[in-house]
């Protein structure tokens, strides 16, 4: 029995087996890491554009909308926008829409539009490490007042 286990501590066959399967999961792992990563980078440009076109039109409109039209305006904008980027998934699970804060003020006709959304992973989720990451963005539009 004790030649047994001497023999087993020495033994190399098999190693590069283990070394082959420990390497084969790093790699899955990065390359999971580095598509869904991409596709998170993606997201947040693709937000990014949304909420800022959603601020210049909500500023363009600011002295002729309520305050709940203008929210209306924003969310509808940022939604349009943010859900014509196909790239953000590759299941049939569909990404929740965007959420917008708006935020005005009437005296100095500042508009500060914060949005955000969730966005699924693929890879990441079936290795059990995330199974969504928020992306979000912040923008702020002035509209001044015209001179008399």
């Amino acid at each position: 029995m004790l030649k047994k286990i001497r023999h087993f501590q020495v033994a190399e066959e098999g190693a590069a087996l283990l070394i082959f399967a420990l390497a084969l999961f790093i790699v899955i792992g990065g390359v999971a890491f580095a598509i869904d990563v991409s596709r998170f980078f993606a997201a947040k440009s693709r937000l990014g554009i949304a909420s800022e076109m959603a601020v210049v039109a909500t500023a363009q409109n600011f002295r002729f909308l309520s305050p709940a039209e203008l929210t209306q305006l924003a969310a509808g904008v940022v939604q349009a926008n943010f859900h014509s980027a196909y790239m953000l998934t590759y299941s049939d699970d569909a990404i929740a829409a965007p959420t917008v804060n708006l935020a005005t003020d009437p005296e100095t006709g500042e508009i500060t539009l914060k949005a955000s959304a969730e966005i699924p992973t693929t890879l990441l989720w079936a290795l059990n490490f995330f199974d969504d990451v928020t992306v979000a963005s912040e923008f702020t539009a002035v509209q001044e007042k015209p001179e008399a």
